[in-house]
């Protein structure tokens, strides 16, 4: 009796999750699902036996490393996965480390034909609009192992889906963090796309006298709109030793400047309980053209990003991933990357954004990786998200290759310290930074008298180490008063909050080439667009930045632009 009703029970809960398990994925582009079981009342995956990987903090490319397929930290779940659940209360999972390999495709397999048109149909119309041949295209696989010592990820379980399922009938919602498939193709483009795709030093078009022969590289997953996130895009000169622009050198001419920005884009506020459904994403895409207004207006060649989101509480035909709705407006940055570094989860609404760090350019990326920076997970309420830095290798034009780090630093002093120790050791490290310059950029939400930043300019050393940047700003600039009162500091030199500026935590950094001719650096994007919201009368009664009546900024954050001038490499 008692083997008949473990046997009803056992039928009956895997006839709950063959109903509730969501069929509408499609099996060629479905990466990996995630099963849980609950050995002696412990939540974790069916594989957790596998031994961790290790922490390898340098995260390459199926493309980088062709004969060494990286293992790394990072997780990347494209499906939504029920669970049963028998507690009674809301449970959270810990993911722990990952094991991951990449399996090159078939080209000619359903898959990879499936893959490749969702690249397609996302890539800038010139681009998808030639001949694209096809060359490889990668699956990342995950494997989950119960190292808790570099878990990246957590995710709570929400509650029973419907009223009918008070057992406890859950559904999981895993992150989609990082790129699930990869594309790389040749073409052939001509003069015109190849002059766009390959600007001068002064980011103007030029204007090659034949077609150039291009490999294009993309990184991206499948969300749960079933819509390829484009990730990664990057198009270089398919010739081994064909003429870059970096080797193209002006005798004896100075270089007319390289423009570097830092803009914290505020992830996708306003937020969603402040405006509802169609208002909110008005109120988003009016702010967001704000935003692309101010980086035009300023023309950087390069564009260090940071709190770029993938935001399941958008919607409609523009997508959810924020890089896309940049890419859209700022369609000169041809090369771009983004790294997801965070998740956040909502149980209620069934509903996760991912937030992480991003590189744009208008001179190509010649390769990309990024750094998983360290986490004390006994620390949660300080402590409580991944950090990540991407770094992007940007061959510049009558200049050389610019190692580009971009990241986004945690908000408890601590882990700052340790983060800076960690970006300093990958900027200084000649198996990682191959360029003439060295620019480390963000909002590094940390003061200039903090140790952290004392530690990256020179001036005070965190357990025997020290960096040596260039502060962009006090290259040029002397250093305002923190919480300042005098018009022109507020105004011009402290970049956080918008509405009522009193820090300066947005921070360009130089080593190497341009360090010592910093021309100028300046801030962008004080003013609110006119028209929108009501000014406070009053101190007493100031607004903020959220609120219905509130003026619109293009962000939370001022940018902070620099020009660093210097003579042929």
């Amino acid at each position: 009796m008692r083997a008949l009703i473990l046997g009803m029970l056992l039928t009956g809960a895997a006839a709950r999750r063959k109903k509730y398990s969501p069929g509408w994925w499609p099996e060629e582009i479905r990466n990996t699902e995630i099963s849980l079981r609950n050995p002696k009342g412990i939540w974790w995956p069916r594989n957790a036996g596998l031994q961790p990987s290790g922490r390898v903090s340098v995260i390459k490319a199926p493309w980088e490393t062709p004969q060494n397929p990286p293992s790394f930290p990072k997780s990347t779940l494209s499906t939504v996965e029920s669970v049963d659940y028998w507690g009674g209360t809301a449970a959270k999972v810990a993911y722990g480390n990952t094991m991951n390999t990449f399996q090159c495709l078939r080209i000619a397999s359903p898959e990879a034909a499936a893959v490749v048109a969702a690249f397609h149909a996302e890539l800038p119309s010139d681009v998808a609009g030639l001949e694209l041949v096809t060359t490889a295209v990668s699956r990342l696989v995950l494997r989950h192992t119960a190292d808790y010592g570099t878990s990246q990820l957590e995710i709570e379980l929400g509650g029973p889906r419907t009223r009918q399922h008070r057992r406890g009938y859950f559904v999981v919602w895993p992150a989609t963090l990082g790129a699930t498939y990869y594309y790389e193709a040749t073409a052939v483009a001509p003069p015109a796309l190849a002059g766009a795709l390959f600007p001068g030093s002064d980011g103007r078009p030029t204007a090659p006298s034949s077609a150039v022969e291009v490999v294009l590289r993309a990184a991206g997953t499948f969300g749960s709109d079933l819509k390829l996130v484009l990730t990664e895009l990057r198009i270089r000169r398919a010739a081994e030793g064909a003429a870059s622009p970096s080797d193209t050198l002006v005798e004896a001419a100075e270089h007319p400047g390289l423009n570097v920005m830092s803009f914290n884009v505020w992830n996708t506020n306003p937020p969603h309980w402040l405006y509802a459904g169609e208002a909110r994403e008005k109120k988003y895409h009016e702010r967001m053209d704000l935003l692309a207004e101010v980086v035009k207006a300023t023309a950087p060649a390069i564009i260090g990003l940071q709190e770029v989101r993938y935001d399941q509480s958008l919607g409609g035909p523009r997508g959810r991933l924020q890089m896309r709705h940049l890419a859209e407006r700022l369609p000169e940055y041809r090369h771009y990357g983004y790294i997801p570094a965070m998740s956040y989860y909502d149980p209620r609404a069934m509903r996760r954004e991912e937030e992480g760090p991003a590189i744009a350019s208008i001179y190509p990326i010649v390769h990309t990786e990024y750094v998983l920076l360290s986490r004390d997970l006994g620390d949660p309420e300080r402590d409580g998200h991944q950090r990540a830095c991407i770094h992007a290798v940007i061959d510049v034009p009558d200049w050389g290759l610019v190692d580009v780090f971009t990241v986004h630093l945690s908000l408890a002093e601590e882990a700052r310290d340790r983060s800076v120790r960690e970006l300093w050791r990958a900027v200084s490290d000649p198996a990682q930074s191959k360029g003439v310059t060295q620019i480390l950029l963000g909002d590094l939400n940390a003061e200039p008298q903090e140790r952290a930043m004392r530690f990256l300019s020179g001036l005070e050393e965190i357990d025997g180490e020290t960096a040596n940047f260039t502060d962009a700003w006090l290259a040029v600039h002397p250093e305002p008063e923190p919480r300042s009162n005098v018009t022109w500091e507020i105004d011009e030199a402290l970049t956080f909050p918008s509405d009522a500026p009193s820090k300066r935590i947005d921070f360009i950094f130089v080593k190497g080439k341009g360090a010592d001719t910093v021309r100028k650096t300046w801030l962008v994007g004080q003013a609110p667009k006119p028209g929108v919201g009501r000014d406070a009368e009053a101190d007493e009664d100031h607004l903020g930045m959220v609120h219905k009546e509130s003026k619109l900024w293009a962000s939370d954050h001022r940018a902070i632009v620099t020009q660093l001038g210097g003579f042929p490499a």
